[in-house]
């Protein structure tokens, strides 16, 4: 039956049928073509798992990890019948040609988990310099503004500096972007319906950051051309984008490890005094003298979602204070 099923191809259930003629006492003879049989099974469906591309193996890292266990039960097997019959020479060529397949299948697997590393290393860079734009693009569109309430048209060409600038790197940061997703395996695998979801993550991100840029060029376009309420719609709306970019961004909590997010939270942190912050000093200090009862305070949100949202918030009350529009007011030389 083993046989017979491996001419038909199927190397899993012929492997099986040698499993259990040996299981069934076969004679020592019959029970040694068996195992060396099997060997053959798992050679033949580790070699049906193989993708061949021009630099040699590409395949997933999980393909490549299920192929280097095929090979090596398939020496284990080859091994035992050259401890029991030294001179078979079949079972000798097939364990030198199956030394070359696992050296090779071995260093694919070493290219597929270094380059998992660098995908992981470039989507933290990625998370962490869209923070960064978010925050910085924010600021330009207060101090833009600003400079619409003070009408200081002498600071009109650092604005423009500014923007461009942060265009640059957007566009940077979108071409990253592109080429990491472009990277990410798409077959099938264990894990595939996680990998899927931060291939979906990374493109709403990509759409994001597409929206911001062309408010962005939008911005740039009105600066140069006086528009100052207009560029400045347009930079808002480039930070709302660039924020929704932040907020789909793919969890990267399994990429560098949670210790390390807690700390990058942490140290995003720029310590900015809360209100009412001096009187929970004040209470403090009375505690530790012993003046008052004991009492829970709650512990500060400070990730870098919870610092953007109060950002937003923030810049949104900001609006809405210079909508109001402020009269004529007779200056007392």
């Amino acid at each position: 039956l083993g046989v017979s099923l491996y001419k038909q191809g199927d190397h899993k259930k012929a492997a099986d049928a040698f499993d259990a003629a040996i299981l069934c006492g076969a004679e020592p003879e019959l029970r040694l073509r068996c195992v060396n049989n099997q060997s053959n099974c798992l050679f033949r469906r580790a070699e049906a798992m193989a993708q061949r591309g021009p630099d040699g193996l590409s395949m997933d890292k999980e393909a490549l990890t299920e192929m280097v266990a095929l090979y090596a039960r398939s020496k284990h097997c080859l091994r035992a019948v050259l401890k029991a019959k030294p001179r078979f020479e079949k079972a000798a060529f097939n364990l030198e040609l199956l030394k070359l397949r696992m050296y090779e299948a071995g260093q694919a697997l070493k290219a597929a988990d270094q380059a998992e590393q660098m995908r992981a290393k470039q989507l933290v860079y990625a998370r962490k310099t869209l923070a960064g734009l978010v925050t910085r693009q924010a600021q330009l569109a207060d101090d833009t503004a600003d400079l619409i309430e003070w009408q200081t048209a002498y600071d009109i060409p650092r604005i423009i500096a500014r923007q461009r600038v942060i265009l640059t790197e957007t566009d940077e940061l979108n071409a990253l972007m592109k080429a990491v997703k472009g990277k990410l395996p798409h077959g099938p695998a264990k894990r595939a319906q996680e990998k899927l979801r931060d291939v979906s993550a990374i493109q709403v991100s990509l759409e994001q950051l597409a929206t911001s840029i062309k408010a962005q060029s939008s911005a740039l376009k009105d600066l140069a051309e006086k528009r100052l309420d207009d560029a400045n719609d347009r930079q808002y709306t480039a930070v709302d984008a660039l924020t929704r970019a932040l907020e789909a961004f793919p969890d990267i909590k399994k990429l560098e490890g949670k210790d390390q997010e807690d700390s990058e939270a942490g140290g995003d942190w720029t310590g900015r005094m809360e209100e009412g912050a001096e009187d929970a000093k004040g209470q403090v200090f009375e505690l530790a003298a012993g003046q008052i009862n004991p009492m829970a305070l709650p512990a500060p949100d400070l990730s870098p979602e919870a610092i953007l949202r109060e950002e937003i918030m923030n810049r949104r009350q900001r609006q809405r204070k210079r909508s109001a529009k402020y009269g004529n007011v007779e200056r007392n030389w």
